[in-house]
């Protein structure tokens, strides 16, 4: 890491349910890494819910929602900031992931939690196609009411629950 030979160590701090950094590094750098996603708990969380997962690269981590539907959970390490989306398509969030479920009530979600509310199917995966080309795909709360005001000519939107894994 072109830092000599500091030592760093990864631990969930149970208090909290938060990813902590122990590291000898100044402590910028950890308030910095304390907001990164922990991928590797995410992949965890995959295997232990049979979704499909494999890892870009160190800072990037692919899971297989749905059999055309990849969620990327990133961290951006050059720009202190993490990023969650689905390959290929304008949506995307950072941080928590914060879902509707009703006009004005909210879930707050951290990556693990995530990808478990996928797998329950509290969470679902809305797919937005305009003629033949998939124009956007998103997360949306099953208590969430879909508004269908600005639906365009020629578009479907496709709502899918992840297959049951039993």
């Amino acid at each position: 890491n072109g830092r000599g030979g500091n030592i760093r160590t990864d631990r969930l701090d149970s208090r909290r349910n938060k990813f902590k950094l122990e590291s000898f590094y100044h402590h910028s750098e950890v308030v910095r890494c304390d907001r990164m996603y922990n991928l590797h708990s995410v992949h965890e969380t995959c295997v232990l819910h049979a979704l499909p997962s494999r890892f870009v690269t160190p800072l990037e981590l692919e899971v297989a929602v749905y059999p055309d539907a990849i969620l990327v959970f990133a961290n951006v390490d050059e720009e202190n900031d993490t990023y969650l989306g689905f390959r290929d398509t304008p949506w995307h969030s950072h941080g928590k992931f914060l879902l509707m479920t009703g006009e004005s009530t909210y879930l707050q979600y951290d990556p693990t939690e995530l990808v478990i509310a996928i797998a329950k199917g509290d969470v679902l995966i809305v797919s937005q196609p305009i003629g033949n080309r998939l124009k956007d795909r998103w997360l949306m709360h099953k208590e969430e009411r879909l508004d269908l005001q600005y639906i365009e000519p020629d578009e479907t939107l496709s709502v899918c629950s992840l297959p049951s894994r039993s």
